[in-house]
C-alpha cells in the first residue's frame, strides 16, 4: 500500500531536481566553464552579453582565474575590463 505522501514526496522531488539543474544553468556558469575550457570566442560573445564574470565555481574559481590559468591575456583583459573581481580566489 502507498503511504498516503507519496504523491506529494514525488512531486517535491520532481521539483528539486528541475531547480537544481536550472540553477546552474546560468550566463555566468556558460562564462566560466568557456573559461575553463579554453573556449576563448564563447567567453568574448558572452562578455559582450553581460555576463556575470563573478560567478564562482564551489571552490571559489572564477572565469577570470581560469584565464590566467591558462595564460591567456586578451582573456584577463577581458574579463578586468568586465568588472571581474581581482581579489577572488580558490581553495
Amino acid at each position: 500500500m502507498k503511504h498516503p505522501l507519496q504523491p506529494f514526496v514525488n512531486g517535491l522531488v520532481s521539483l528539486m531536481f528541475f531547480i537544481s539543474i536550472h540553477a546552474q544553468a546560468t550566463p555566468g556558469h556558460d562564462l566560466l566553464n568557456a573559461s575553463k575550457k579554453q573556449d576563448w570566442e564563447t567567453v568574448s560573445t558572452l562578455l559582450k552579453q553581460k555576463a556575470d564574470v563573478n560567478t564562482a565555481q564551489a571552490d571559489g574559481a572564477t572565469a577570470l582565474l581560469w584565464a590566467v590559468y591558462w595564460d591567456n591575456k586578451d582573456a584577463v583583459t577581458q574579463l578586468l575590463n568586465a568588472k571581474a573581481n581581482v581579489n577572488s580566489g580558490n581553495d
